[in-house]
């Protein structure tokens, strides 16, 4: 059914006037009212009674209104619903993330993100690197924060945030008074820290600055989320080394104190997949994007890596 002739329809029912009608849609009365006998003609009713000197709505035209009505709101609907599913505005995210983004980062973009577009839904995956990896190469998520740059065919990513790294310890620690805390000194702990299998790049930056500062760490525990590794080190189970992010996971057991090599640092990425990349996608981009130049989530080195 012709929506124009709906609208013009509902026009005429509310002035009961081809004149004022004709006038309110700034065409000729007499193509007005050619246009609504067919729309009669079309219905195979009559919805005015037309007379030299009034219109009236006939009973069809009566029952006809309030329908034209809800006809025309579920047609703009129907536009509005098609318009945000286009711009992103509608449909459905999926984000995953290592453990330690949810304590600063995601959050903050999730709050950006939803007043930009609230009426997505996101389906939200705690993950490794290495799942994340894996999901991103079969195409099992949309979105993914992790610490790592991925080089995958139709994979781009970004920089999101380079953080310092902080030494955990357990309150009480004999280091845990210190305002800065030199890596050397942390060479008689039993370390707690994530596996490289889940998070090689993660994993190698914490020995490598272990070997820098003239020692190889002893591994007491590996633990695949950051919760647990926090956890663990407030139980006095052993020390570790974390991104600054973490300290938001405040517990009267623990003392995050900063290292002394202000060098140290990990990276959070953001990557998605290119090749699939929909309406939805685009637009967290968009938002993480407009964080990134506007220096709200981004320390020590800030800017984005080229689209891969």
């Amino acid at each position: 059914m012709d929506l124009q002739l709906l609208r013009k329809f509902l026009v005429v029912a509310e002035e009961l006037h081809f004149g004022r009608a004709a006038t309110r849609l700034h065409i000729a009365q007499s193509p007005l009212s050619q246009q609504i006998r067919r729309l009669e003609t079309e219905l195979g009713v009559t919805l005015f009674t037309r007379t030299t000197r009034n219109v009236t709505l006939t009973a069809a035209g009566e029952a006809f209104m309030p329908e034209a009505r809800a006809l025309l709101a579920h047609a703009d609907r129907a536009r509005e619903i098609a318009a945000a599913h286009a711009t992103g505005k509608r449909g459905r995210l999926r984000l995953s993330y290592v453990g330690s983004a949810a304590f600063e980062v995601l959050p903050r973009l999730l709050r950006s993100y939803r007043r930009s577009a609230p009426d997505v839904e996101i389906d939200l995956r705690e993950h490794t690197t290495a799942e994340q990896l894996d999901a991103l190469a079969a195409g099992n998520t949309q979105i993914a924060l992790l610490r790592h740059t991925p080089v995958l065919p139709g994979v781009s990513s970004c920089l999101l945030r380079t953080e310092p790294l902080l030494a955990a310890l357990p309150t009480g620690h004999r280091l845990a008074g210190r305002a800065v805390l030199p890596v050397e000194m942390l060479a008689e702990e039993s370390f707690i820290l994530f596996p490289r299998d889940q998070g090689p790049t993660f994993h190698d930056q914490l020995i490598s600055l272990c070997h820098q500062a003239g020692f190889a760490p002893r591994i007491r525990h590996e633990t695949r989320h950051m919760a647990t590794t926090v956890s663990l080190v407030a139980a006095g189970l052993g020390i570790s080394l974390v991104p600054a992010s973490v300290r938001a996971l405040r517990t009267q057991d623990i003392t995050y104190v900063p290292l002394a090599d202000t060098a140290a640092g990990i990276d959070l990425t953001m990557a998605w997949r290119t090749d699939a990349a929909g309406p939805t996608v685009h637009r967290f981009i968009e938002c993480a994007r407009a964080w990134i130049d506007h220096g709200e989530i981004a320390t020590s080195r800030a800017g984005a890596a080229p689209a891969g």
